[in-house]
C-alpha cells in the first residue's frame, strides 16, 4: 500500500517529480514553556507550514531534565491520558506520509527522570474531520523496576496517506499507560514526520486539486496495533 495512491497520481499524471525527505520536524532546542504550550519551536518543513506551538491537553514541566524536551505535567496512572496536536496544513502540491518518529521520555511526578522502568503506551491519529488513519506503539518501558534506559526511539507507520494540497491536517499523539500500572509521566523530543513530496508539473494543477481529492476520499483506513 505504501505507494499505491500517489503511483495513481503519477499514472494519472497528476504529479511530475517525487522527494523524500522529512515533512516536518523539530528538536525542541531552546523552547520554552507556559502552562500547557511549548514556544520558541525551531521547525524544518517541507510543503507544510510551519506549525508554530505546540499545545498539549494539560500543563507542561519546565524542570532542568525537561529542558529541551516536550514533557507533560500529568501522571496516566491517577489522572489518565494526554494528547498533544501538530499542524499539517499542506501546501500547493500533495504530500505522502511515511514514518513518523520521536525519542521517548519517562519522568516522575516532579519532573525528574524516572529511575525504574514504568509502562508507557503512544498513539498516533491523522486527523482531518475523523481519523484518516492511527498507529500505536505499546510497552515501549516496560513495567519493571529496572532502571531505564533512555529516550526510547519510537516510529508509527502512517504509510500511504496522500494529504491533499491546500488542505489541513492533525497529528494528534496520546500518551497513556496500561489500566493498573505504575504512575508515571512521559515526554518525548526529536519530532519527524518523514513523507514525500510530489511536485505537480505547471500544467496539472488543476487537475492536482480535482484527482488528489477523488483519491483521498478513496482513502485509506486502517488501524495498526504494535506491541513491544
Amino acid at each position: 500500500m505504501k505507494h499505491l495512491l500517489l503511483a495513481g497520481m503519477v499514472a494519472l499524471g497528476l504529479v511530475g517529480n517525487v522527494e523524500a525527505g522529512i515533512i516536518a520536524s523539530t528538536d525542541f532546542d531552546g523552547r520554552t514553556v507556559s502552562g500547557a504550550t511549548a514556544s520558541n519551536l525551531t521547525w524544518t518543513v517541507n510543503g507544510v507550514a510551519d506549525p508554530g506551538s505546540l499545545t498539549a491537553s494539560d500543563n507542561l514541566f519546565d524542570t532542568p531534565d525537561a529542558q529541551n524536551i516536550f514533557a507533560v505535567n500529568k501522571n496516566f496512572a491517577p489522572a489518565g491520558q494526554w494528547t498533544v496536536d501538530i499542524a499539517l496544513n499542506v501546501g500547493s502540491s500533495a504530500l505522502q506520509l511515511d514514518t513518523v518518529t520521536l525519542d521517548a521520555y519517562i519522568l516522575d511526578r516532579n519532573g525528574i527522570f524516572q529511575p525504574k522502568n514504568r509502562d508507557l503506551d503512544l498513539r498516533i491519529d491523522l486527523l482531518n474531520g475523523g481519523i484518516l488513519d492511527s498507529d500505536s506503539v505499546n510497552n515501549i518501558y516496560p513495567q519493571n523496576d529496572n532502571p531505564p534506559v533512555q529516550p526510547q526511539p519510537v516510529s508509527f507507520d502512517l504509510s500511504g496517506n496522500i494529504l491533499a494540497a491546500n488542505t489541513n491536517y492533525i497529528l494528534r499523539i496520546t500518551a497513556s499507560n496500561t489500566p493498573g500500572s505504575f504512575g508515571n509521566n512521559a515526554g518525548f523530543d526529536n519530532l519527524v514526520v518523514n513523507g514525500m513530496v510530489a511536485v505537480p508539473e505547471p500544467s496539472t494543477f488543476a487537475l492536482l486539486g480535482i484527482g488528489g481529492l477523488a483519491l483521498v476520499g478513496y482513502g485509506v483506513r486502517r488501524r495498526r496495533q504494535q506491541a513491544a
